[in-house]
């Protein structure tokens, strides 16, 4: 599980999606690919001591707890995660990035689009391509149907940000 702190807006929204989130993981089940939110907590943290500002004293902290996109052991075997939000504006990983994280850097549409430009560009066209995501005819029906339901669901929440993140493993 991770957790991320929430701003007062964020709170605000989340509570309002909580019954329809509910509604849409209980049909969904194990196909949804939203996050899975575990638990929202607020925390107030009272200073005795005096260490603290008293701006920063007494605030309510509110964070959520979700389960983790992929496994903690997936460093072992994912040789690369895309963070697909279907825009090409701004969406390449920067090289900063991928020096400092190596094959964890988390790439974008950009990086995917030139990595499959340059595979389609390498490869004879007899063979069967390898480049792109390949899931067969019905792991891509049954991802499209699922992507079209999540999006359905957000978007009778009013949430427009909606990323896609994928794990490649190199078989």
């Amino acid at each position: 599980c991770i957790y991320t702190a929430l701003q007062k807006g964020e709170v605000k929204t989340f509570l309002s999606m909580l019954p329809k989130y509910y509604r849409h993981m209980k049909r969904n089940s194990r196909r949804s690919l939203l996050t899975r939110f575990c638990g929202m907590y607020s925390i107030q943290i009272d200073d005795t001591s005096g260490k603290h500002s008293k701006k920063s004293a007494g605030k309510e902290h509110v964070f959520v707890v979700m389960n983790s996109v992929f496994p903690a052991e997936g460093s072992k075997f994912i040789s690369e995660r895309y963070d697909l939000k279907g825009s090409t504006v701004g969406r390449e990983c920067s090289e900063e990035e991928k020096k400092k994280k190596g094959s964890n850097a988390v790439l974008k549409d950009n990086d995917l689009a030139r990595e499959v430009n340059s595979m389609r560009r390498s490869q004879s066209s007899a063979s069967f391509p390898t480049y792109g995501i390949n899931i067969g005819a019905r792991g891509k029906a049954a991802l499209l149907t699922q992507l079209r339901r999540d999006v359905t669901f957000l978007q009778d929440c009013s949430v427009m940000d909606y990323s896609l993140l994928v794990g490649v493993v190199n078989l």
